[in-house]
This record gives C-alpha cells, sequence and structure tokens, in this order.
C-alpha cells in the first residue's frame, strides 16, 4: 500500500511545484482570505520539508487521538506507528502527485494537510482525482483562518494537476469537520457503512 519513500533537496522537490505552490512555500503571500504572512499573526503555507516531520506526526498523533475518542477503535495506533507514517508522508515531500503542506505561525508548525493525486480503475472515463488524506491544526489556533488557507492552496494546487474532483474521508460523528468541510464546499456524495463482527 505504501510506496518506498525517498527525500529531495528542496530546490530539486521545488521544480515539481508551480505557480503559486513555489510562491507560497518561498514565503509569499496567499491572496485568499485572512492570511498575510509569517510574523504578522497570519498563518504562512509553505511545502513541507523532511525536517518537518516529528512536528508533523505529534500533530497526527493528535488527530488520529481525536478520531479514536469519537468512537472509532480503527483509528487506535500500532506500537512502531511512527516510522511507518514518516515512510508514507516522506514519500508525499517532493513528489510531483502527492502533496504535504505546512501552516507555520511565527515559525512554528500549527497545521497539515496530506494529499495526492490517484487514479481510478480503467473502467471509469474520468479516473484522475485529488483525495485529501489528512488536515489537521492544532485547536488553540483553530477559527483563524489556517485551515481554510491549508484546503484553498490544496485545491490550487489540485487544479494544476487538472483534476475534476477532490474527495475526502470524515467520520460520521465528527461534526465540527463535517461542518468546516462543508463551508470548504465539500458535499457528502458516498456513506460508507461498516459493520462490527
Amino acid at each position: 500500500m505504501r510506496k518506498k519513500a525517498f527525500a529531495r533537496s528542496w530546490r530539486s522537490a521545488s521544480r515539481h511545484f508551480r505557480g503559486s505552490d513555489v510562491r507560497i512555500a518561498a514565503g509569499g503571500r496567499w491572496q485568499g482570505r485572512r492570511v498575510a504572512g509569517i510574523g504578522s499573526g497570519e498563518p504562512r503555507i509553505r511545502v513541507a520539508r523532511v525536517a518537518d516531520l516529528d512536528a508533523l506526526a505529534r500533530m497526527w498523533e493528535k488527530l488520529e487521538n481525536y478520531h479514536a475518542d469519537l468512537g472509532g477503535p480503527e483509528y487506535r495506533l500500532a506500537p512502531g506507528w511512527k516510522g511507518d507514517w514518516r515512510r508514507f508522508t516522506r514519500g508525499h515531500i517532493g513528489h510531483k502527485d502527492r502533496l504535504c503542506l505546512v501552516a507555520e505561525l511565527d515559525g512554528t508548525a500549527v497545521g497539515f494537510l496530506l494529499g495526492a493525486v490517484l487514479v481510478r480503475p480503467r473502467v471509469f472515463e474520468h479516473r484522475s482525482y485529488g483525495h485529501i488524506y489528512d488536515l489537521f491544526v492544532d485547536p488553540a489556533q483553530r477559527n483563524r483562518g489556517v485551515g481554510e488557507s491549508l484546503v484553498n492552496e490544496a485545491l490550487q494546487w489540485f487544479r494544476s494537476r487538472r483534476v475534476e474532483k477532490v474527495d475526502l474521508y470524515a467520520h460520521a460523528r465528527n461534526e465540527m469537520g463535517l461542518r468546516f468541510w462543508e463551508k470548504m464546499g465539500f458535499d457528502a456524495t458516498v456513506h460508507i457503512l461498516d459493520r462490527r463482527m
């Protein structure tokens, strides 16, 4: 399921990111709502670096614990999860069809988004689509436009990859998350049902 990860320097990784991806990653200002730049109390959105993996792992652990608390035992982390997660996430840094964004406030990572361009089987006419695996914002930094800025930058990246649709999974009991995604223009199109055995 997880492909062998590889690392690239920021310089070589930046060749794969065009348009605003490089501008934002290089410290430019997001032109969307509420985001100005670092040092202003507003988040700076940039492409993740390998050096970010420890901070991202801490945030991802909080995200999974939150989902486990909602009643999802499948979100309980296995012993040794961090090494596997780091390899998976590292494979999204510098890859042309995978994305890992970081939101910073005053030089500190306060959120991240992980996504990729995926391909459906050949039986479908529209095969390429975007998928957002994870979005997390530090609870102390919510309602400041951080999540919105991460998603807007990701959507712009997906557009540059010419995908027509972006999907994601949200826990049915995650009311806060569902409200956020609806506000960002996402609609529920599929219900995934499960049954405990």
